[in-house]
């Protein structure tokens, strides 16, 4: 009998997404060239001041380049936090995962909620109110063990409830894994800090135009949580909950 996840990430798609990964890390490479080439221009500069006396004529460049580092930095170290995230999440492709999930009231007739969220209490009351309301629920407290969960259950997920800081890899990430894995994945997006208006907008913005089914800010109440779902999972597309196939 096939296990669940057999054939899920078969060799063409691996060979695609370790392609990925190492176009991050050429790009990390040109990066570091640049940043070095603009501390080559510091010092010279520096070194030629000093050397005709004319200090005031090379401050204005001196101050444009130097200014133009931090923006290097800051650009190469969000690459390298992407690459390890990715070389981190490529890793999960070996995992030996359970061939049972721990799925919470498996016979929903609502459908199956998977809550990704790294704070116990949090995905906990999210789970009690969810199964309350009808729906079965897996929690994943990693996004790469939650991409991992969903590649084996995106036929049987009917939602996916997104924290966006997670260990390893986030939201935003593991929702673009997501959608790659099912188009039509729908997704929900979960923060107390991601929120409209404020801090991460284009973030959000960017998940909405791919695809983003809607977002709910932390702390919420029961009845923002279920409307939420319920508007996402209209009653006509939400089939009953299928136990994991072993």
């Amino acid at each position: 009998m096939r296990k669940v996840g057999e054939g899920d990430f078969d060799k063409g798609t691996r060979a695609a997404f370790y392609r990925s990964v190492q176009e991050k890390f050429n790009g990390i490479l040109a990066s570091c060239k640049t940043l070095e080439l603009l501390v080559e221009q510091v010092s010279r500069y520096v070194k030629h001041a000093q050397e005709l006396g004319h200090r005031d004529k090379f401050l204005d460049a001196l101050q444009a380049r130097a200014e133009m580092l931090p923006k290097a930095a800051q650009s190469l170290s969000a690459d390298i936090t992407a690459a390890i995230a990715a070389a981190r999440f490529k890793h999960t492709f070996s995992k030996q995962l359970p061939a049972k999930f721990n799925i919470q009231n498996e016979q929903g007739s609502r459908g199956l909620i998977l809550i990704v969220e790294d704070e116990p209490e949090i995905a906990e009351d999210a789970m009690t109110m969810l199964m309350e309301d009808g729906y079965g629920v897996i929690i994943a407290d990693d996004g790469a063990d939650a991409v991992n969960i969903y590649g084996q259950l995106k036929d049987q997920v009917s939602l996916v409830l997104l924290d966006y800081f997670l260990p390893s890899m986030d939201g935003d990430a593991v929702f673009q894994e997501m959608r790659r894995l099912k188009s039509d994945a729908n997704v929900i997006l979960v923060s107390g800090f991601l929120t409209l208006g404020v801090a991460g907008k284009g973030k959000l913005d960017k998940m909405l135009q791919d695809g983003l089914r809607g977002f709910l800010p932390k702390p919420y109440t029961r009845k923002l949580l279920v409307e939420q779902v319920a508007g996402v999972l209209k009653p006509t597309s939400v089939g009953s909950l299928k136990p994991a196939a072993i």
